[in-house]
């Protein structure tokens, strides 16, 4: 039973008495524990089994108080001052005792009555529900969710070994710490096959780099957050960031109508005589200054 009655009338001339042969409570504390054993007995408030009554013994052995402490409690609760408990009659046990029997037959047989039959695949049927609904979440996975899966089942130590190797390049940004950010960032490209297979081959790009060691125009130097992030070792491999060699500018070439039109205009400067310049003005003949 979940529960068991007990009475609330502690002011009573019994209750005072059991407290007064054990102000610390523990009198007090055995007839509850008692009360609970009685209330789970096949005949509800009667200390007896179907093996037969419960003694003091076997109260002690039960609730672990000692026997001792069982026996005198006992004492007080069958004494006319408390009268809490009181003896059944030898006569009476067996008639006590085929009532017991007939109460937990009675009980067995409602409980099968009313218990369902089991089904043979009802058992099963769990599981196979719950692997539909996995199944049919794994569908229903957005690339987003199945690769931070794939991520969080990435070792430490791989990340380890790329952070580490990173930092055996000579030139390059050095890697002081390997943060939170930085170990979901090699976490997620670990999860990826292309940067899973080609990290190595990517470091010993920039290691044979001098663009990624400073060479360019603008002194970039390649760092890890770089190299981590996504479509970078891509870029590496496919020699993006290679050292090219220096080119000589490019004349400006010109439109091709004014090309022509340039060299018809040499053609006909070549074509006309050149022009004489006289030093001083002609004069008439006449005396006369020419017109």
């Amino acid at each position: 039973m979940p529960w068991v009655r007990s009475w609330t009338r502690h002011d009573t001339t019994g209750f005072g008495r059991v407290i007064a042969a054990d102000t610390s409570g523990g009198m007090y504390g055995i007839w509850k524990l008692t009360t609970e054993i009685a209330s789970k007995c096949p005949v509800r408030g009667v200390l007896l089994t179907t093996s037969g009554p419960l003694e003091p013994a076997d109260i002690a052995r039960r609730t672990g108080v000692s026997v001792e402490a069982c026996e005198k409690a006992f004492a007080l609760f069958l004494s006319p001052q408390v009268g809490w408990l009181e003896v059944v009659p030898v006569d009476e046990l067996d008639s006590i005792l085929a009532l017991s029997r007939k109460v937990r037959d009675e009980t067995r047989s409602k409980r099968d009555q009313t218990r369902p039959e089991r089904d043979s695949s009802a058992a099963d049927r769990p599981l196979e529900e719950r692997r539909k609904k996995l199944e049919k979440e794994e569908r229903t996975k957005t690339p987003q969710r199945r690769k931070r899966g794939e991520a969080a089942a990435v070792a430490s130590e791989d990340v380890q070994q790329v952070f580490d190797t990173w930092n055996t390049i000579v030139g390059i940004s050095v890697a002081r710490e390997l943060t939170t950010a930085r170990t979901t960032a090699i976490k997620a490209r670990l999860a990826e096959p292309f940067f899973r297979e080609h990290w190595l081959q990517a470091i010993d790009r920039v290691r044979r780099s001098p663009f990624c060691q400073g060479a360019g125009e603008r002194g970039w130097v390649a760092c890890l957050d770089w190299f981590i992030k996504p479509g970078n070792v891509a870029k590496l491999l496919e020699g993006q960031y290679d050292q090219r060699a220096p080119t000589s500018p490019k004349q400006p070439q010109l439109g091709a109508g004014i090309a022509e039109w340039l060299a018809s205009r040499q053609a006909e400067q070549q074509a006309e005589p050149p022009e004489m310049v006289l030093p001083f003005s002609p004069i008439d003949h006449e005396g006369g200054e020419a017109c």
